[in-house]
C-alpha cells in the first residue's frame, strides 16, 4: 500500500508549481512521522445483561496498513455522568488486542460508554479517539413514557459555502436529539416568500437539492418533521467572491467541477487542486480561471486503495478555502473469507462445526463470535465500515455497513451524502502552510509493560557505587522471575517489554552495598497511563450507536430464567446423589503451580519433568522435545540451537523471562519441573509470537527449595488486567455436564482465530446452548496486508 502512494506521489510531484510555499515536504512528513491509529472493536453481543460478561477483540490500523506503532491499549468503562467504572489495559500483538468486562450485577442504567485508545491517538483530535454506547438491559425496567424528540435540520454547501450567481449544490441532514435520522418534507423560500424548491430526504434523513442564490436574497427552509412539529432554517448567507466545488464519481472515476462568479478577484483565477489521503499527497494540479469561469477535470483514483480522500482548494498564495471529502471504494481492502457450518444442528447441546477459508496465503488474525440469533441483533458496524469510513468522521454515522453490502449506484449515492453531510479534518492546513509539524506529548509507545523505579534519598557518589538492583518479581499464583537492571547516575532503572497480569510483588537488593536499602525509598512504576477517573459523555459519544431493542424480550426471559435456576441452586439440597469429577493429573497440577498469567491456560502441550523418569534421561531440553510436539522444528545438531513454529523463530523463556537458546540448553534436565510448548500465537512473546514459545520451569517449593525472596523489601506493582479465558462446555468430554441447564447466548469466542498460507482452511467445534433455534456468526479480521474481513451468517 505504501507503494501505490509512493507512485502516485511521484506523479503529482512532477507538476510544476510557481509558488514556493509547497505544502509538499510538510505533508511528506505528515504521512511517514505522524499517521493516526484507527480502532475497531469486535464484541461478541451488541447488548448486554447486567452480570454478563462483555468479550472484545480490538484491531488497529495507521493508514491502509495494520498498525505497528503502540504495544499498549487502553479502554475506559463509563456510565452516564462519566464515572469510570474499569479502567482496563492490554498489550497490542499481531496489530490486535483481547479484552473482557463484566458488568457489575448491580448496574443500573441502560448505557455502558466505552472509550479506546492508544497513548499515540492521545496526541490528535480527541474526537477520533474510539467511543461506543452499549446497551444494557434492564429486565426489571418499565417501557419509558414516549417524549417527541427535538429534530433538527443542518445545511451543508458542497465545498464549504454558497457563491452568488453561481450554481451549488446543498445537502442537508435531519436528526433528533440523538443523532438518528428522521423524516420531514420541506420547501424553499426566498426573503419575499416564493417557492424556489420543494425539499425532502432520500435516504436516512438526508438529501439535497440546488440553488443559485441571488445578490441581496436570503433563503429559508421551511419544513414540518414526522411529529407535524413546523420548523424553519436558514441558509448561510452567500459569498460575492469564491469558487464552488463540485465533485462526481463514475465508471470507477473521479470528476472535479470548479465555478467561479464572472468578477472574481486574481486570487481566484488561478487555483490549486490537492487531494490527501491518510495524510498522503495522491494528487496535485494548477488549474488557470484567468479566462474561463469554470473548469472540468478528472482526479486518478484507479490505483488508490479505499478510504476518504480529501480534495482540497488553494488560492495562488496557498490559502485553503474550499474543500470536499468523497469516498475511494475500491475493492482491494477487502479479504473474501467464508465460512460454513456443516450440517447445523440445533437440537439442546448439539455439537456443530465451523469451517473458516480464507483464500489469501498472507497469515490473517480473526475473531470469530456464535451467538443465539433471537436475542442478539446484526451489528449495524463493522470492521470494514469502522475503519475505513467511520473513524475518519466527526458526528454519527446511520448503520455504515450498509453501505459496503454492495456496489450499486444507489448504495454509492447515498454514501456520498454522508461525505457531503459529517465533518472530517485530519490536516490543519494553516500548521502545513506554516510549516509546523503536531505537537507530540505522548512518543510512540514502542514497549510493552515497564518494571521502572527511581531511588531517593541516596548520593550521586552512593548510586555509582550500588552497581546493579536485583528485581524478584512474584505474582499471586507464587510464580518468579529475577531481573538484574542497572542503576542510571540519577538512581532510576527500567526493564521494558513485560508482560504480566494483575499484580505483582517485586522483592528488590542492591547487588552491591546491600545495606543501602534500608536508607533509601525505592518506587516503581509500569510507565502505562494513568486512569481517568470520569471521562465526558459529549455528543459523539452518545451518538456513536444505535439502539436496536429487537431481542431485549427473549434476553429478560433468559435473564430470568437464570435467576430462577441460580435461586434453586442455592435452595435446594439433593440427597443421595454422588458427584463425579474429573481428577487433575499431574501435568495441570504443574500447570497450576508454575504458570501465571499468558503463560496459563490456553492451547499449549504439557510435559511433566518431576514425574516423568525418563525426561531425565535426555541431554537437554531441545533433545527431549524434538519430535514431539507436530509443527515444531528444532534444530540441534550444530553450535547454535534453533526452534521454529511454520517458519517463524519459537520464543524462548525461563521462568517466564525471555532468554536464547543457548541459555535452555545449559539448564539441568533434573533441574526442570515443567515445560509448556504453547502454539501459536503467544501474545506474551515480544512481536506477538508467531512462532509460538517454549516455557521452561525449574523446580521450586516441594519440587526442590523454598522460593528466594523472602525478607527482602518489596512493593506492588500493577499489571495489565486480568483476562479469564472463555468458556464453553463440551459435551462429549464431560457427558455429566448434560444434565445442567444451558442457556448461554454466546456459545463461542475466540479472539485469536490465526491462518497462514499453509493453513487456510480452520475447523471450529461448538455445542449449541438447550434454547436456541437459530445461531449468529460473526466473523471480523484483518490480514498482515491490512486487508479486512467482515462476514456474517444465519444459522437456522
Amino acid at each position: 500500500m505504501k507503494r501505490i502512494f509512493n507512485i502516485l506521489y511521484f506523479i503529482v510531484a512532477s507538476i510544476p508549481f510557481c509558488s514556493t510555499a509547497q505544502p509538499d515536504s510538510v505533508l511528506n512528513i505528515y504521512a511517514a512521522q505522524y499517521q493516526e491509529e484507527r480502532i475497531f472493536i469486535h464484541f461478541d453481543k451488541t447488548a448486554y445483561l447486567p452480570g454478563e460478561t462483555i468479550w472484545f477483540k480490538a484491531y488497529f490500523m495507521q493508514g491502509v496498513e495494520a498498525s505497528n506503532i503502540s504495544k499498549n491499549f487502553y479502554v475506559e468503562f463509563a456510565d452516564a455522568s462519566g464515572n469510570v467504572v474499569q479502567y482496563f489495559t492490554a498489550p497490542i500483538v499481531l496489530s490486535s488486542a483481547k479484552g473482557m468486562y463484566k458488568v457489575p450485577d448491580n448496574f443500573k442504567e441502560n448505557t455502558l460508554y466505552i472509550r479506546a485508545y492508544t497513548s499515540w491517538m492521545l496526541n490528535f483530535d480527541s474526537a477520533f479517539l474510539y467511543k461506543k454506547s452499549i446497551p444494557i438491559i434492564q429486565p426489571s425496567a418499565k417501557p419509558s413514557k414516549f417524549v417527541q424528540p427535538v429534530t433538527t435540520l443542518q445545511l451543508f454547501p458542497e465545498g464549504g459555502y454558497l457563491v452568488n450567481d453561481v450554481k451549488s449544490k446543498v445537502a442537508f441532514k435531519a436528526t433528533n436529539s440523538f443523532g438518528y435520522p428522521i423524516s420531514f418534507k420541506g420547501a424553499l423560500y426566498n426573503k419575499l416568500g416564493k417557492l424556489v424548491d420543494s425539499v425532502k430526504p432520500t435516504h436516512n434523513g438526508m438529501g439535497f437539492f440546488y440553488l443559485t442564490p441571488q445578490k441581496g436574497e436570503t433563503y429559508t427552509l421551511k419544513w414540518t418533521d414526522e411529529w407535524l412539529t413546523k420548523q424553519s432554517t436558514i441558509l448561510p448567507a452567500a459569498k460575492e467572491d469564491g469558487l464552488v466545488v463540485h465533485l462526481s464519481q463514475a465508471d470507477q472515476k473521479l470528476f472535479i467541477n470548479l465555478n467561479r462568479p464572472t468578477t472574481s478577484k486574481d486570487n481566484f483565477k488561478l487555483v490549486r487542486i490537492v487531494a490527501t489521503m491518510h495524510k498522503n499527497l495522491v494528487y496535485r494540479s494548477n488549474v488557470r480561471l484567468t479566462n474561463n469561469v469554470s473548469f472540468t477535470g478528472e482526479i486518478p483514483i484507479t490505483n488508490l486503495p479505499a478510504g476518504v480522500l480529501q480534495v482540497t482548494i488553494f488560492d495562488m498564495n496557498w490559502m485553503p478555502f474550499a474543500e470536499r471529502i468523497c469516498f475511494i471504494k475500491n475493492q482491494d481492502h477487502e479479504l473474501l473469507a467464508d465460512a460454513r457450518v456443516f450440517k447445523p444442528n440445533l437440537t439442546a447441546k448439539a455439537k456443530n462445526t465451523l469451517e473458516i477459508n480464507i483464500p489469501d496465503e498472507i497469515s490473517a488474525n480473526l475473531s470469530v463470535a456464535i451467538t443465539d440469533a433471537e436475542s442478539n441483533t446484526v451489528s449495524k458496524d463493522n470492521i470494514i465500515s469502522t475503519l475505513f469510513l467511520t473513524s475518519d468522521l466527526k458526528g454519527y454515522v446511520h448503520h455504515p455497513s450498509a453501505y459496503f453490502i454492495n456496489d450499486l449506484d444507489s448504495t454509492n449515492n447515498n454514501l456520498d451524502l454522508v461525505m457531503l453531510t459529517n465533518g472530517w479534518r485530519r490536516i490543519k492546513w494553516d500548521d502545513v502552510a506554516a510549516n509546523k509539524l503536531p505537537e507530540i506529548k505522548y512518543p510512540r509507545d514502542s514497549s510493552f509493560l515497564s518494571i521502572a523505579g527511581k531511588l531517593f534519598g541516596a548520593k550521586t557518589s552512593q548510586i555509582q557505587d550500588v552497581g546493579d538492583i536485583n528485581l524478584i518479581i512474584r505474582s499471586k499464583d507464587s510464580s518468579t522471575k529475577i531481573l538484574s537492571v542497572p542503576l542510571k547516575n540519577d538512581g532510576s532503572f527500567v526493564a521494558k517489554n513485560n508482560t504480566f497480569f494483575d499484580t505483582v510483588t517485586v522483592y528488590y537488593q542492591f547487588n552491591k552495598k546491600k545495606d543501602l536499602v534500608n536508607a533509601v525509598a525505592v518506587n516503581f512504576n509500569n510507565l502505562l497511563l494513568l486512569p481517568n477517573i470520569q471521562i465526558a459523555i459529549d455528543t459523539y459519544f452518545k451518538n456513536a450507536t444505535g439502539i436496536d431493542t429487537s431481542g431485549w424480550f427473549r434476553k429478560k426471559q433468559l435473564w430470568q430464567n437464570q435467576q430462577n435456576l441460580d435461586k434453586l441452586l442455592q435452595t435446594t439440597t439433593l440427597e443421595g446423589v454422588t458427584v463425579k469429577a474429573k481428577k487433575r493429573n499431574a501435568a495441570d497440577e504443574l500447570e497450576n503451580k508454575y504458570a501465571s498469567g499468558m503463560f496459563r491456560g490456553g492451547d499449549g502441550y504439557q510435559f511433566d519433568f518431576v514425574n516423568d523418569l525418563t525426561a531425565q534421561s535426555s541431554m537437554d531440553i531441545f533433545t527431549y522435545l524434538a519430535g514431539r510436539v507436530a509443527g515444531l522444528l528444532i534444530n540441534n545438531t550444530g553450535a547454535q540451537t534453533t526452534a521454529t513454529w511454520r517458519g517463524s523463530p519459537t520464543s524462548l523463556f525461563l521462568n517466564e523471562t525471555p532468554v536464547d537458546a543457548s541459555v535452555l540448553r545449559d539448564i539441568q534436565v533434573a533441574d526442570i519441573a515443567y515445560v509448556k510448548v504453547i502454539r501459536p500465537p503467544f501474545i506474551g512473546a515480544s512481536g506477538g509470537g508467531a512462532g509460538g514459545a517454549i516455557a521452561v520451569y525449574t523446580r521450586r517449593g516441594a519440587d526442590t527449595k523454598s522460593v528466594s525472596g523472602k525478607g527482602l523489601d518489596n512493593k506492588k506493582l500493577a499489571g495489565y488486567t486480568l483476562i479469564k479465558e472463555f468458556y464453553a462446555p463440551n459435551y462429549e468430554t464431560n457427558p455429566d455436564l448434560k444434565y445442567d441447564k444451558d442457556i448461554r447466548t454466546t456459545l463461542y469466542w475466540n479472539p485469536f482465530v490465526l491462518s497462514d498460507k499453509k493453513n487456510r482452511t480452520i475447523q471450529i467445534t461448538f455445542f449449541n446452548n438447550d434454547i436456541s433455534k437459530k445461531l449468529r456468526v460473526d466473523i471480523q479480521g484483518m490480514n498482515e496486508e491490512g486487508k479486512l474481513v467482515s462476514f456474517q451468517q444465519l444459522i437456522q
